[in-house]
């Protein structure tokens, strides 16, 4: 078989009639360009798509990068950098509505400078996970309760099993990327294994605060945590 790299012509001259059929090789059956290709793998079972897809995912795109070859015939860069995701536009902008919030609502006289390090050293941990890790920490934030004994927030991690439509591995990936980042960990806690989500930065109370803030308010919790706009608490 030969697969052109490309679109195929309408018929092929020159071809050696003799060494042809000492090969069993037929023009019109044996030359296939992608669209042939394509034809032929939408045939086959899901499992083998998926190890085509896996194969094109890695191998063929590195093979094109190589050979210095910028986009596949398809037209999909071969350059790792143009598959690397942003770094999110920053938007903390401070916290001195939060920071006045808690003081007339706990009667304490907490000051901006002390607490502003803390909150940016979380909005710097968030900001350095890819975007879907940062759902990931949303769907436990979505899911958790508030746990006194850790003056934050957790969730029973077979709950989050369950409701949470993900892979084993992607679990346990996204939940290192957590744990890497010191923003979630795995404790044994009221004969469960809960995941809690770490409350304070800098030895600073944050989470706790951030979400009555948050609620009180009305703002939107997906746009603040997996979005990063921290604008709201300014």
């Amino acid at each position: 078989m030969i697969l052109i790299l490309g679109s195929k012509q309408n018929s092929y001259d020159g071809i050696n009639i003799e060494l042809a059929a000492d090969l069993h090789f037929v023009a019109e059956n044996d030359i296939w360009d992608f669209i042939d290709l394509e034809r032929a793998i939408v045939t086959l079972s899901l499992a083998k798509i998926k190890v085509i897809y896996d194969f094109l995912q890695s191998d063929l795109i590195r093979i094109y990068s190589d050979l210095d070859v910028g986009y596949t015939p398809s037209g999909e860069s071969t350059s790792m950098l143009d598959q690397l995701e942003p770094r999110p536009e920053r938007r903390y902008t401070g916290c001195s509505s939060l920071i006045a919030f808690v003081n007339e609502k706990q009667n304490v006289n907490l000051e901006i400078e002390d607490k502003d390090v803390a909150y940016q050293t979380f909005y710097a941990q968030l900001a350095e996970l890819p975007k879907i890790t940062r759902e990931f920490y949303f769907a436990n934030l979505d899911r958790s309760e508030y746990l006194a004994s850790w003056e934050s927030y957790g969730v029973r991690e077979p709950l989050l099993r369950r409701v949470l439509n993900i892979s084993k591995t992607r679990f346990q990936e996204e939940l290192k990327l957590l744990e890497a980042y010191h923003l979630a960990s795995l404790n044994e806690y009221d004969d469960d294994l809960w995941i809690i989500l770490n409350g304070s930065f800098n030895k600073e109370p944050v989470l706790v605060d951030m979400i009555e803030y948050i609620e009180e308010k009305g703002f939107n919790e997906k746009q603040i945590f997996v979005d990063l706009d921290f604008t709201c608490f300014s």
